[in-house]
């Protein structure tokens, strides 16, 4: 995975850039939306998901330096003989699914995280554009079986989705509450603002309503 998480981490940056900006009429700018880096613990966490070749259960993670490990796996079946679209295609086009709810998150909802969302995939949108999701590590497998071929992702995150929490706080303008503003996704907070995602936190709990994925 190492060639491929630069453009991972463009990929979601891009968007939460995006949105801490204001550019979506539905999501206030954000005060303090952490930029996205690669972290290979998460990684090896989301390797060992792959590992299983299995979507469901959801496993639970955590760890000493994340306390709340967020996480999505999907799948790509296709034909031995259809063409072979490459491994950063199949990423990009799951990845597409999990942000195609970016306009379907209700301002109330960045706020307080309700308990369950009437579409699954808000699910998905509001982990990445989580201010807290500083972090992040994939992995995939692939392999052929019976004249299928299969082809495995997963992505963990240094949060999950917690209920009663924000998604993310407001701020009058992009970034209004980072100790500093990344360099590249300007309305980010640089990659060194602390989180405490290695903390637990009073009153909340993951979101773990079964979801088809």
């Amino acid at each position: 995975m190492t060639k491929y998480k630069n453009s991972l981490a463009d990929i979601f940056n891009t968007l939460r850039n995006d949105v801490a900006g204001g550019k979506y009429r539905n999501l206030p700018k954000a005060a303090r939306m952490g930029k996205m880096t690669w972290s290979n613990e998460l990684a090896m966490f989301a390797r060992l998901d792959v590992s299983r070749c299995r979507l469901t259960p959801r496993p639970c993670m955590s760890s000493p330096f994340f306390y709340y490990i967020g996480h999505m796996a999907e799948k790509i079946i296709f034909l031995e003989y259809e063409t072979d679209r490459g491994n950063f295609a199949m990423m990009t086009e799951i990845i597409d699914g999990w942000l195609s709810e970016i306009t379907g998150i209700s301002r109330t909802a960045t706020l307080v995280l309700p308990s369950s969302f009437d579409k699954p995939q808000k699910y998905k949108t509001a982990l990445i554009i989580n201010e807290r999701s500083s972090q992040f590590g994939c992995a995939a497998l692939r392999y052929t079986l019976a004249g299928y071929k299969y082809f495995y992702f997963s992505c963990a995150f240094a949060t999950d989705n917690l209920i009663g929490r924000p998604i993310y706080k407001w701020g009058a303008q992009p970034g209004d509450k980072c100790q500093h503003k990344d360099k590249t996704y300007a309305n980010l907070c640089w990659s060194e603002e602390d989180y405490e995602n290695n903390k637990y936190t009073q009153s909340a709990g993951p979101y773990t309503e079964l979801f088809e994925v």
